[in-house]
């Protein structure tokens, strides 16, 4: 009789203890996806082990997926494009900024711009034509920034 209940004692802990933790995985999954819904608001770039830490404020996001009829993206190492980042600050910035991406070929056709205007850095990422002419037709993702 004893062994009875402490079988069917084990038996009840283990099945609130699954109970739990499938209520804690379905909550984990509805705050991911609420915090996939909306637009970031920061982004935290660290260079590991000893380098700096940046974190920007986000503003005007437009993510890739957000614009209709974008086409797929080339996945090319892009040139960057660093414009009105001259101060001391600016120095600081850029040279976070572009150890983030590999050194591109020469032939490369992506480009990535951050310009600086009134302490907000603008990210642009525009896409080319495939044929000879340089010419752009639109932009994808882009947002502006502000250093913290």
């Amino acid at each position: 009789m004893l062994r009875r209940e402490a079988r069917m004692r084990r038996e009840y802990l283990y099945r609130k203890a699954q109970e739990d933790k499938l209520r804690s995985i379905e909550e984990k999954k509805q705050k991911l996806k609420y915090a996939l819904e909306e637009p970031p608001d920061g982004l935290v770039v660290c260079h590991l082990p000893f380098g700096p830490t940046a974190y920007f404020t986000l503003a005007n996001v437009v993510m890739r997926h957000d614009i209709p009829k974008i086409g797929t993206m080339s996945e090319a190492y892009p040139h960057l494009i660093f414009h009105n980042l001259t101060s001391k600050l600016g120095l600081r910035v850029t040279s976070i900024l572009k150890y983030l991406f590999p050194v591109p070929k020469e032939d490369s056709k992506r480009v990535i711009t951050f310009a600086n205007q009134d302490d907000f850095i603008s990210f642009r990422r525009p896409q080319y034509t495939p044929s000879n002419v340089i010419w752009l037709f639109g932009l994808t993702s882009r947002f502006n920034w502000a250093a913290v």
